[in-house]
C-alpha cells in the first residue's frame, strides 16, 4: 500500500507542458502522465493546480497555441473524473502554515501562491514536488523539489 510519502504532487507547468506540442518537454510531460495513468507514478494535484493550468492555457499571451475555454474545461474534468491523479484539498490550516513557511524568507509577490500549494501539501502529508520551477520551491526544507526534466 502506497502512503503519502509516495505521492508526487504535479506542479501546473508540467500540466502545461503536457498541452504544448511545441516544447521541448512535451514528450517527457506526456510520458510522466503516462506513468501515472500506469500506477507507475502516484501523481497528485491540488484544486490550484486546475484553476492555474485553466489561466495559462486559455491565455494567448502565456501559450501561443491557447485552449478555448470550453477545452480547458474539458481538460480539467479529464484530470478530476477520468485520470489517476489524485485531487487533493486544502484542509483550512493553510494560511496558519503560510505564515509559518514565509516567516524567515524573502517571499514576495507571487511567489505567495507557491507558498499555498506548500502549505497544501504539507496539509495533506505530500513531500513530494514534480516541477521545472526548482527555484520556486527549494527554500523550502519540508518538501523534496524535482525537476524531471534534467
Amino acid at each position: 500500500m502506497r502512503t503519502s510519502r509516495d505521492l508526487v504532487l504535479f506542479d501546473t507547468n508540467i500540466l502545461v507542458l503536457a498541452q504544448n506540442l511545441d516544447s521541448p518537454f512535451y514528450e517527457k510531460a506526456i510520458d510522466l502522465h503516462h506513468q501515472v495513468f500506469e500506477g507507475k507514478i502516484k501523481g497528485v494535484l491540488a484544486n490550484q493546480n486546475l484553476l492555474e493550468f485553466y489561466s495559462i492555457v486559455t491565455n494567448p499571451k502565456r501559450l501561443v497555441k491557447s485552449l478555448t475555454s470550453e477545452k480547458a474545461s474539458f481538460e480539467i474534468k479529464n484530470y478530476v473524473e477520468r485520470s489517476n491523479f489524485q485531487i487533493i484539498k486544502t484542509k483550512g490550516n493553510e494560511l496558519e502554515l503560510i505564515l509559518n513557511l514565509v516567516r524567515g524568507k524573502n517571499v514576495k509577490g507571487g511567489l505567495v501562491f507557491d507558498v499555498y500549494l506548500v502549505a497544501t501539501m504539507i496539509s495533506n502529508g505530500i513531500k513530494t514536488i514534480y516541477t521545472q520551477n526548482e527555484d520556486d520551491f527549494i527554500i523550502f526544507s519540508e518538501i523534496k523539489v524535482i525537476n524531471p526534466f534534467q
